[in-house]
């Protein structure tokens, strides 16, 4: 998959998964598999005004698996997916058993307004006032990340790490996930979570290729 190629973009690396036309549609979906620079992915998308909910937390595994969580979404018109993430240390991609959520970036105290977005100074602005401050202060302080110094403008606001990445697989299927349906899309996203990080695994991180290149 494409990724911008700008300095603000945190995701590294995009690959999208599909398995042969068999089994049912939700197992049979797109898988889209990121490495985004680590990142807080469960306030990531509380922001974008979804719904996130651990659905199982296996960061102790037993023997040499991998640490996953895997996550429920729901998004405002009520779709639900499956998501699952892994903190991978950027030197040489090994497992760490990090919690997703334990990222400053970008961490944030209330979801946006998702019908708002900020705007210069308008004479419209001044129809709903003490609404319109509060929105306002609400955007500054999700801009801040929740950290009173950066909303004070005496500290740089954290960015997402280049010491840990965040390994996400999400479930793309246009059919909603259902209570009857959850265990297997979960066990479908597990497969290519795993296949994906043996490829990535076996290449080494970032700082390995960065000493090999000419």
């Amino acid at each position: 998959m494409h990724v911008k190629a700008t300095p603000t973009e945190p995701t590294v690396i995009a690959y999208e998964t599909h398995r042969p036309a068999e089994g049912p549609p939700v197992i049979r979906a797109p898988i889209l598999v990121r490495l985004v620079h680590g990142y807080n992915m469960v306030d990531c998308m509380r922001i974008k005004q979804y719904r996130v909910a651990l659905v199982e937390d296996r960061r102790q595994p037993a023997g040499d698996a991998l640490p996953v969580q895997v996550w429920r979404l729901t998004g405002p018109s009520g779709h639900r997916m499956v998501w699952v993430t892994s903190m991978l240390r950027a030197s040489d991609f090994s497992a760490t058993t990090s919690d997703t959520r334990d990222m400053p970036f970008p961490r944030v105290g209330t979801p946006d307004d998702p019908a708002w977005a900020p705007t210069r100074l308008k004479w419209s602005s001044f129809r709903h006032p003490v609404r319109n401050f509060k929105l306002f202060l609400c955007g500054k302080w999700n801009a801040s990340r929740s950290d009173p110094l950066t909303f004070l403008r005496l500290r740089q606001p954290a960015w997402a790490s280049d010491v840990l990445l965040t390994m996400v697989s999400e479930y793309h299927g246009s059919e909603s996930v259902t209570d009857e349906t959850e265990a297997d899309v979960a066990a479908y996203v597990l497969d290519a979570h795993k296949m994906l990080y043996r490829q990535f695994r076996g290449h080494g991180g970032l700082e390995a290729r960065e000493a090999t290149a000419p």
